[in-house]
């Protein structure tokens, strides 16, 4: 449910970071974890075995993010509530009752069954940064904790609270200032290049201070969101053993030439473009198996696809070594050889295709090394 997104870079730093909940992080050995700072280890244990807390996290506007306030209350084992509010006015928020799952931003939400534990939750939402970043150190700290690379660099005052000020050595410039006292978070700071940001964790409520109110739901004109369909299947190539569709196309000399003209011998059919290098490097391979077969029952036909006129005619003036022939497909209308009659999706895709016009093999990518591969096929079809 894509709802609010904040695009800035400074996402992959956190991403890579204090937001990772990798499966190899939750099981972290027993040697990674007796490396985990003591002030760390604190922060696990206060977050994790609290029975109930609540808190705000905000970010004052950056310039190039706006500000952001969200309100979070955390009880065992499995409710939680994330109401988040980013300075520009838009919403969203998460709440688990302990039976269900409700999600909501933009007049739309989701509804699932509740996860078990807290930690077990996975927003749908794409929240603003600071509660991006604040959600996973809130919900699941045992995988903040198994992050690889968290140095405690001493002792600092931050907000009128003693902490210690934890790097996180790896993640560019990532910090996280844990209370010494308490073990909360207090402070994250993130850097992206000219641009830094710092979340705050404040307004702490604990055991029967802690707001306990799950009861919020979507607001009655929001209609559930229906996740849109997958796309599509990536286009498959010919099956072996079909028809190879016939096409007339131009050649770079001017001619036109036809597939069918050439019924009787086998055809390499080759698609191309000069933009891709993996396709024109392929070309110094077809080439040899031109030199070597072509009074033996092969033609080879190299169609360009996609290319500018001029970029080819550079191209193909540039290696007057290939002397197989060329062809120019309409990739510009729906009678694409490439796309529409062969199904090609990457360059270079090479079919082979027998002396009664069927489609023999295929191949997606080419180069020095499938030479022996296709010229166990070329024998298989009478070219030796």
């Amino acid at each position: 449910m894509s709802l609010m997104i904040v695009k800035s870079p400074v996402f992959l730093l956190a991403a890579t970071t204090l937001i990772s909940v990798s499966a190899s992080a939750m099981a972290a050995t027993p040697e990674v974890a007796a490396k985990v700072p003591p002030i760390v280890q604190k922060y696990v244990d206060a977050v994790g075995n609290a029975k109930a807390i609540s808190l705000t996290v905000s970010m004052a506007s950056t310039g190039a993010l706006p500000s952001e306030k969200s309100r979070y209350a955390l009880a065992q084992p499995n409710l939680a509530l994330v109401s988040c509010r980013l300075g520009n006015g838009s919403e969203a928020t998460l709440v688990s009752d302990g039976k269900n799952l409700w999600q909501w931003s933009n007049k739309k939400y989701t509804k699932y069954e509740a996860p078990p534990k807290t930690s077990d939750i996975r927003p749908d939402l794409h929240f603003g940064l600071a509660t991006t970043v604040a959600t996973p150190i809130l919900f699941n700290p045992k995988a903040v904790a198994a992050v690889n690379g968290l140095v405690d660099m001493g002792t600092e005052t931050v907000n009128g609270v003693a902490t210690h000020k934890v790097k996180v050595t790896g993640g560019g410039d990532a910090y996280l200032w844990i209370a010494s006292d308490t073990g909360f978070p207090v402070q994250v700071t993130l850097a992206d290049g000219a641009n830094s940001y710092k979340i705050a964790f404040s307004d702490y409520k604990t055991g029967d201070k802690a707001d306990k109110d799950f009861s919020a739901r979507p607001p009655k004109d929001a209609t559930l969101f229906t996740p849109p369909p997958p796309p599509p299947a990536p286009p498959i190539l010919l099956p072996v053993g079909t028809p190879a569709p016939d096409f007339t196309l131009q050649t770079t000399t001017g001619k036109s030439v036809s597939l069918s003209s050439l019924r009787g011998k086998v055809v390499l059919l080759n698609f191309w473009s000069s933009a891709v290098e993996p396709s024109t490097t392929a070309l110094a391979s077809i080439q040899k198996l031109y030199d070597k077969f072509q009074g033996k029952g092969l033609a080879v036909l190299s169609v360009n696809t996609l290319d500018k006129p001029e970029d080819r005619a550079a191209f193909l003036k540039a290696h007057p070594e290939l002397t197989s022939t060329f062809m120019i497909d309409p990739s510009d209308t729906t009678d694409s050889v490439a796309g529409g009659k062969y199904k090609v999706a990457a360059l270079p895709t090479i079919y082979l295709i027998s002396k009664d016009g069927a489609i023999a093999a295929r191949y997606i990518g080419f180069d020095e090394s499938h030479l022996p591969e296709v010229i166990a096929d070329l024998a298989k079809l009478g070219v030796k």
